[in-house]
């Protein structure tokens, strides 16, 4: 017996809009990290708080930790050792600071520390 009434035919789900794991399959990593520093930049740097902080311990280094870690998250990588490697191996961040690679440790307690900021950033 032949159905007098034929189900639709199936088409494709549409496809769903989704981010790369790594960002820079959309997007050259000079011009991601030139975002990360852009956007990092508009934080009031010169809070007098800050400030205050930042010649009380001369070592620690905010900025160059926020970088380093939105910029890893940028590309996939959410080691804190892969993240500091990072400082090594890739081109902008060598020359953007160049000679300073935070440790893996530093790394993480920032993170703990100041998990609010890098959420925004």
């Amino acid at each position: 017996m032949t159905a007098l009434i034929e189900p639709p035919a199936r088409t494709a789900a549409p496809s769903r809009f989704t981010l790369p794991w790594n960002l820079s399959e959309w997007a050259p990593k000079d011009q991601l990290l030139g975002w990360v520093q852009e956007e990092l930049g508009t934080l009031h740097w010169d809070n007098p708080e800050l400030v205050a902080r930042l010649r009380a311990r001369p070592s620690w280094q905010p900025r160059l930790q926020l970088t380093v870690l939105v910029y890893a998250y940028a590309l996939g990588v959410c080691d804190a050792q892969d993240a500091s490697d990072l400082c090594l191996t890739d081109a902008g961040l060598k020359a953007g600071f160049p000679g300073q690679v935070p440790v893996a440790k530093s790394l993480i307690r920032f993170r703990v520390e100041n998990h609010g900021l890098i959420r925004w950033g």
